[in-house]
């Protein structure tokens, strides 16, 4: 077996645990967790949410972190500004590799004031419309790219 067959091995081993904790429970906030914790196996999270489209807000359905953050599950938070409204209203996947060079002027809280540097949000789309976002983030400037794509 090939590095890059390995890495794709272990990239679907990790997309299958994930399946079976999706399954697992009701519990939102609970599945998600245990997702986050799947994930991290082979990308670098330092905070994650799970936010649904609710218009000009987004309601936090799960959330996972070991950055300080004032999110909460349940909480409804303006989307004005947001990485979410950015990708809601274009309904694609938007990444920053390093905030700190803001190459998006749109990078709000919480990213900005909690020592994030590389940012990851896909929408959640469910006939062609976008019903919330999945965003990962880490410390780490380039975190996230075409090698650590799952």
């Amino acid at each position: 077996m090939t590095k890059d067959e390995e890495i794709s091995y272990a990239e679907l081993l990790t997309l299958n645990r994930a399946t079976v904790i999706f399954a697992s429970s009701l519990d939102v906030d609970t599945v998600f967790a245990r997702f986050i914790n799947e994930l991290r196996k082979e990308l670098d999270i330092d905070w994650a949410a799970l936010v649904q489209n609710e218009g000009t807000q987004i309601r936090v359905l799960g959330f996972t972190g070991n950055i300080d953050s004032k999110w909460k599950v349940g909480e409804r938070i303006n989307t004005a500004g947001t990485v979410a409204e950015w990708v809601i209203n274009n309904q694609r996947p938007l990444m920053e590799t390093d905030i700190v060079k803001r190459q998006h002027s749109y990078i709000a809280e919480p990213y900005s004031l909690k020592e994030i540097r590389s940012v990851a949000c896909f929408p959640l789309v469910v006939n062609e419309k976008v019903i919330g976002c999945f965003t990962v983030a880490s410390r780490k400037p380039a975190a996230y790219g075409l090698r650590s794509a799952l």
